[in-house]
C-alpha cells in the first residue's frame, strides 16, 4: 500500500515551526517532492523544490488528467494519470541558500533563493476559486537575472520508469506535444491517443521588483478546443480579476480553518493537525476530483493511480471529525456516479446483485476482482484477488452517512452497501465443523504474500 500520507509525514517532520502555527519553515529545501513546499486548491496544484546546482523547479498539476484508452489488464499503463512537467528557474550562479516556508492561513507557499548576486522570493498561490496558479519572483533584493523555462514531461504512464514493473507487450505512445505561443500567452499542447488532451497556458508581466506569471491548466477528453479554452483564460484573467481572485481565496481559507477550529497545547500536534488540513484542501475539494495517491503533486511513481486497498479510505479518514465533510464529498460523488463499474468488477455470475473493486483504478473505479467459487486464479494479480476494498471504502461513506444522518444519504449508501456484501456472501461456505467463512483464498493487504483463507482484512469489515 502507498499513502498520500507519507509525503506529508515527511513534510510534517522536516518543517519547523516559524512564526506561530499559520507559518512553516523548511530549513533547507532539497532536491525532491519530500523537501518541497507546495499549494493547491484541489484541482491544480505546485511544488517547489531544487532542480540544480543554479536551479529551481515548481512542478504543476492537475489531479483530474488521466489517459483515458480502453479498459485493459494494463490499467495502470492505459488509464494512467499523466504528469504534466515543472517550470524551470534558472540562476546565473550557484544557489549557496533555499529555504522554504508554507503560509497555511493565506495558502500560499514560498522559496528564499540566494546566490553571489542576492536574494529572490519565488512564491507560488493556487487561487482557490479560480483555475489560476500565481507564481511571483520577488528580485528587490537581487542583481542577477534568471531565466523561466516549462519542461514538460513526456505523455507515458510514470509506470514505464520503473524496472520492475511489468510492461504491457503493447503500449503506442501518445503524440508528440508541441509548444506554441499566440500574443502574450505561451503554451504546451499535449495530444492523448485516445483524444483529447491537455495544455499548460501562461504568461508573464516584468515589473521592478516582482515578476508575476499567471498559468493555468485544461484538459479535455475529445478534440482540441481545449487550448483555445486555457488561452483565452489566462488573456481574460486581467489584473482586477486577480485582485478579487487572490481576496477570495483568503476569505475561502479563512472560513475553512474555522470551521476546524481546534486548540491543543502541544505546539508540534497543533502544526501536525493545521497541515493536514491545509494538505487536504490543497488536494481536494467538494466539486473536485477525489484524491488519488499524488493529489495535484506528481512525481516519478509506479503507483499512478487509486489505490483501494485503504489508501483512499485512510487518506479520507481525518474529515469526518474536523467538520470537513465538503471535503469528504468529492469521494462520495466517485463512488455514486461509477455504480456501473462497481458492477462491472465483479464476475460475471454475480453481478446480478453485487459490486466490488480490485487494488487500483482511475477515476472511472473500473478495477476488476477475479474471486468466484470453483475458478483458477492462477493468471490473477494480487489486485484481483483484494475482496474487502470497497466494503472498506463505504465504510467512508457510512462515515459520511453518520455526519450528516441524512436520508438522500442513507438511501444511496445502503444499496450500495448492500451489493458489495453481496458479493461476500456468495462466497461464503460452511467449513467442517459447520462454521461459516470465506471459502476461497483471498489476497489481504496487511501482510506481505498475505493470500489465505478468511483474512483479517476482509473479516474484519465483513
Amino acid at each position: 500500500m502507498m499513502n498520500l500520507r507519507i509525503l506529508f509525514l515527511f513534510v510534517c517532520v522536516l518543517c519547523q515551526p516559524f512564526l506561530g502555527a499559520a507559518q512553516f519553515r523548511i530549513p533547507a529545501l532539497g532536491y525532491t517532492i519530500y523537501e518541497g513546499v507546495f499549494t493547491g486548491n484541489g484541482l491544480l496544484g505546485t511544488m517547489t523544490y531544487l532542480a540544480g546546482k543554479n536551479s529551481m523547479r515548481v512542478d504543476i498539476g492537475r489531479t483530474d488528467i488521466y489517459d483515458h484508452r480502453a479498459n485493459s489488464a494494463d490499467k495502470l499503463f492505459d488509464q494512467a494519470r499523466m504528469s504534466l512537467g515543472h517550470f524551470e528557474i534558472e540562476f546565473e550562479r550557484p544557489i549557496v541558500l533555499a529555504q522554504g516556508e508554507i503560509h497555511l492561513k493565506d495558502a500560499y507557499a514560498e522559496a528564499k533563493v540566494g546566490t553571489d548576486q542576492g536574494m529572490v522570493r519565488i512564491r507560488t498561490t493556487t487561487l482557490s476559486n479560480d483555475n489560476i496558479i500565481l507564481l511571483e519572483v520577488f528580485k528587490k533584493d537581487f542583481n542577477g537575472n534568471y531565466h523561466l523555462t516549462w519542461k514538460p514531461d513526456e505523455a507515458i504512464s510514470p509506470r514505464m520508469g520503473f524496472s520492475y514493473t511489468q510492461k504491457p507487450k503493447n503500449y503506442p505512445t501518445n503524440p508528440k506535444g508541441s509548444f506554441g505561443t499566440q500574443g502574450e500567452i505561451k503554451y504546451f499542447d499535449q495530444p492523448l491517443l485516445a483524444g483529447g488532451g491537455y495544455v499548460t497556458a501562461y504568461c508573464g508581466r516584468s515589473g521592478k521588483e516582482v515578476d508575476t506569471y499567471l498559468i493555468t491548466v485544461d484538459y479535455n477528453q475529445q478534440g482540441t478546443a481545449y487550448v483555445k479554452k486555457a488561452i483565452n483564460y489566462v488573456q481574460n484573467f486581467k489584473e482586477q480579476k486577480l485582485t478579487k481572485g487572490l481576496a477570495s481565496h483568503r476569505k475561502w481559507w479563512t472560513n475553512y480553518f474555522k470551521a476546524s477550529t481546534l486548540k491543543l497545547p502541544d505546539t508540534v500536534y497543533q502544526q501536525f493537525y493545521d497541515m493536514q488540513l491545509y494538505k487536504l484542501a490543497s488536494a481536494t475539494r467538494s466539486d473536485k476530483p477525489a484524491m488519488d495517491l499524488q493529489g495535484p503533486w506528481t512525481s516519478p511513481t509506479p503507483w499512478p493511480a487509486y489505490w483501494l486497498n485503504l489508501n483512499m479510505q485512510l487518506a479520507y479518514s481525518p474529515v469526518f471529525k474536523a467538520n470537513q465533510l465538503g471535503i469528504a464529498n468529492s469521494l462520495i460523488q466517485m463512488i455514486d456516479r461509477n455504480k456501473d463499474n462497481l458492477r462491472q468488477n465483479v464476475p460475471e455470475p454475480y453481478r446480478y446483485n453485487s459490486l466490488a473493486v480490485g487494488r487500483s483504478s482511475g477515476p472511472s473505479l473500473w478495477s476488476p476482482v477475479l474471486l468466484a467459487k470453483k475458478f483458477s486464479l492462477d493468471a490473477a494479480s494480487d489486485g484481483e484477488k483484494e475482496l474487502g476494498n470497497l466494503v472498506w471504502l463505504l465504510h467512508s461513506y457510512y462515515q459520511y452517512y453518520r455526519a450528516t444522518l441524512s436520508q438522500e444519504v442513507y438511501d444511496r449508501l445502503f444499496p450500495l452497501l448492500k451489493e458489495a456484501i453481496n458479493y461476500h456472501l456468495h462466497l461464503l461456505e460452511k467449513n467442517q465443523a459447520g462454521k461459516y467463512h470465506i471459502g476461497v483464498k483471498t489476497y489481504s493487504p496487511e501482510y506481505s504474500k498475505g493470500y489465505a483463507y478468511d483474512t483479517n482484512y476482509d473479516l474484519s469489515i465483513f
